[in-house]
């Protein structure tokens, strides 16, 4: 499957970025686009891969590493960066949030819970699934959005699936 990551031109204007160095942003940026990136922005990396691929010396990476995790923007934790709000700009339709928790379910426990921590809704999904009231409600939401009939079918398979892995996790009844 090809990926594509689709960056807004007003990337640029945001004052957090505005306000970074050519390296910090040019760092900032290749978190988002590199080949390693997948669509929950949460992913295993080295350092040393860092610095092959961006040409930035290892001790700078680890200085912006640090001004990022401090700043709330970005989190390196055991090898494996975390993107704060990387999912919110995704678009959201039914094989995206599919993906999504997909690729969140392979990450360690432990990156999960930094992933999390770093997320303003308090759930690195940042759909609400870990509440009873809105997950159901969410879900139709997801459905009713789809107009094509062949989409609207594997969109019904795909929601009737999160709805089971949600029973059974106890989120919703």
């Amino acid at each position: 499957m090809a990926k594509n990551r689709y960056i807004n031109t007003k990337f640029w204007d945001d004052s957090y970025i505005s306000d970074l160095g050519p390296n910090a942003k040019l760092l900032y940026l290749y978190f988002l686009t590199n080949a390693l990136t997948n669509i929950c922005g949460a992913y295993e990396i080295s350092i040393k891969r860092i610095v092959f691929d961006t040409g930035i010396a290892e001790e700078l990476i680890k200085g912006l590493l640090k001004r990022f995790a401090e700043d709330k923007k970005v989190l390196y934790v055991d090898g494996y960066i975390i993107i704060k709000n990387f999912i919110k700009h995704q678009k959201q339709n039914p094989s995206i949030i599919a993906g999504i928790k997909a690729e969140s379910g392979r990450l360690p426990a432990n990156v999960m819970t930094a992933c999390n921590k770093l997320s303003q809704a308090g759930t690195y999904l940042n759909m609400n699934l870990n509440s009873n009231s809105n997950s159901n409600s969410n879900i139709k939401e997801l459905g009713n959005s789809v107009k094509d009939k062949k989409d609207k079918t594997t969109s019904r398979k795909i929601i009737n699936k999160i709805k089971k892995d949600l029973k059974i996790k106890g989120v919703i009844k």
